[in-house]
C-alpha cells in the first residue's frame, strides 16, 4: 500500500493540510483529538498514534482515501506535534537554565525555517503542476477544437458538392424533360402526316374510282366508235388494235395507281413502327424519369438526416467541451485562491519567524550580559 500512488498523494495532501491548520488536533496540552472521525473522543498524544495506525496498516473497512487521512495524521504527529525531551525536562524542572531554553528556541526556529521551506516548495511544485496541467488541457481543447474545425468544412464543402450534383441532375433531368417533348413533338408530326397520308389515299382512291368511270365510258364510246366506223367504214385502224392500246394503257394506269398504293402502305406501316418505337421509347424515359427522382429524393433525405445527426453531435460536443473548460476554470480559480491562501499563512510564519529570530538575538545579547555579570561577580568574589 505504500508504494500505491493514490496513497501517497492522499497522504501528502492531508498531512499538508494539518502543517497549514486547516484541522485542529491538538485541542490542549495533554488532549488530542482525531480530526476526520466524526464525534471524536478525546486522546492522549499516544492514543491518537496508536489509533491512527490502527486504522492505516490493521483496518480493513477504511477505504484507502480514508487510511492515506490517517497516514497523514500519523506523520504530522510524529514530525510535528510530537512532544520533545527538552519540554519534558521543563516540566520536570522549571529551574531549567537560559541555555536549554535558548537551545529549544533554536531548535524551534530551524523546524519552523524547515517546515516553511517545504510548503514554499509544495506551493511551487502545485503551481508548476497546475500550469502544467492547465497548458495540458488548453492543447486538447484547442486540438479539439480545430478537429472540429476541419470536419464542419469537409461537411461544407461535402454540402457544396452534393448541391453541385444535385445541379447536375437537375440538368440531366431538364435534358430529359426536353428529349421526351421533342419525341412528343415528332409524335404530332408523324400524326399529321399519317393525316396528309390518309388523305393522299383517299383521293388515289377517288382517283381510282374516276378511272373507272372513265374506262366504262370509253368502252362506251369505243363501242359507239365501232358503230361509226362499221357505218362509214373508216378504214384507219381496226377494232382490236384500238383495244389492245386502250388496255395497254389501262394496265399502266392501274399499276402505277398500285405502285403508288403499295408505297403509300407501306410508308403508313414504317410510321406506325416509328410511332409504336417513339411510345416505347417514352414510357422508358417517364420510367427512368421517375426512379431518378425517386432515387433524388431518398438522397436528399438521407443527407438531410445525417447533417442533422452530426449538426446535433456537434452541439453536444461544444457544450460538454464548454462544461469541462468551465470545471477546470472554476478549479484553477479555487487552486489559486487555496495557493494564495497558503502565501498569506507562510508569510504570517515568516513574519513570526523573524520576529521569533529577533527576539532569540535579543535573548542570546541577554544572556551574552548575564554570563558577563556572573564572571564579574565571581571575580569579586575571589577578590
Amino acid at each position: 500500500m505504500d508504494s500505491d500512488p493514490a496513497f501517497d498523494e492522499y497522504k501528502c495532501r492531508y498531512y499538508k493540510e494539518l502543517t497549514l491548520g486547516l484541522f485542529k488536533v491538538k485541542v490542549s496540552e495533554k488532549v488530542y483529538k482525531c480530526p476526520y472521525c466524526p464525534q471524536s473522543r478525546e486522546y492522549s498524544y499516544d492514543d491518537l498514534c496508536r489509533h491512527a495506525s490502527r486504522i492505516t496498516k490493521e483496518s480493513k473497512s477504511y477505504g484507502l482515501k480514508e487510511k492515506g487521512k490517517h497516514m497523514g495524521l500519523l506523520e504530522f504527529l510524529e514530525r510535528d506535534l510530537k512532544p520533545s525531551e527538552s519540554t519534558s525536562q521543563n516540566r520536570s524542572n522549571p529551574h531549567m537554565g537560559l541555555e536549554a531554553l535558548f537551545e529549544e528556541t533554536r531548535k524551534r526556529s530551524k523546524e519552523l525555517i524547515r517546515r516553511t521551506d517545504s510548503d514554499m516548495a509544495f506551493i511551487i511544485q502545485q503551481k508548476e503542476m497546475i500550469k502544467t496541467n492547465f497548458n495540458r488541457d488548453l492543447k486538447i481543447l484547442q486540438e479539439m477544437a480545430n478537429k472540429k474545425i476541419e470536419k464542419i468544412i469537409a461537411e461544407h464543402e461535402q454540402s457544396k458538392m452534393n448541391e453541385l450534383a444535385g445541379l447536375e441532375q437537375q440538368k440531366t433531368d431538364d435534358r430529359m424533360l426536353k428529349l421526351v417533348d421533342d419525341q412528343k413533338r415528332e409524335i404530332e408530326k408523324l400524326h399529321h402526316q399519317m393525316i396528309e397520308l390518309q388523305k393522299k389515299l383517299n383521293a388515289t382512291k377517288g382517283l381510282e374510282l374516276e378511272i373507272n368511270q372513265m374506262k366504262e365510258a370509253m368502252q362506251v364510246k369505243h363501242m359507239t366508235n365501232e358503230d361509226v366506223e362499221a357505218n362509214k367504214k373508216i378504214d384507219l385502224k381496226t377494232l382490236v388494235e384500238i383495244e389492245m392500246e386502250e388496255e395497254v394503257k389501262n394496265s399502266k394506269l392501274l399499276l402505277g395507281l398500285k405502285t403508288i398504293s403499295e408505297e403509300k402502305r407501306k410508308r403508313s406501316e414504317e410510321i406506325q413502327c416509328e410511332i409504336s418505337r417513339t411510345d416505347l421509347l417514352m414510357a422508358s424515359v417517364m420510367k427512368q424519369k421517375e426512379t431518378m427522382i425517386e432515387d433524388f429524393d431518398m438522397m436528399i433525405k438521407s443527407y438531410n438526416k445525417e447533417h442533422e445527426m452530426t449538426q446535433e453531435m456537434t452541439n453536444e460536443q461544444l457544450k460538454r467541451i464548454n462544461t469541462e473548460y468551465e470545471k477546470s476554470k472554476l478549479h484553477l480559480e479555487e487552486r489559486e485562491k487555496e495557493l494564495k491562501a497558503c502565501e498569506a499563512r507562510n508569510k504570517s510564519e515568516k513574519k513570526k519567524l523573524e520576529n521569533e529570530m529577533k527576539m532569540k538575538k535579543e535573548d542570546d545579547r541577554i544572556l551574552k550580559l548575564a554570563e558577563n555579570h556572573k564572571k564579574e561577580m565571581e571575580n569579586l568574589r575571589r577578590k
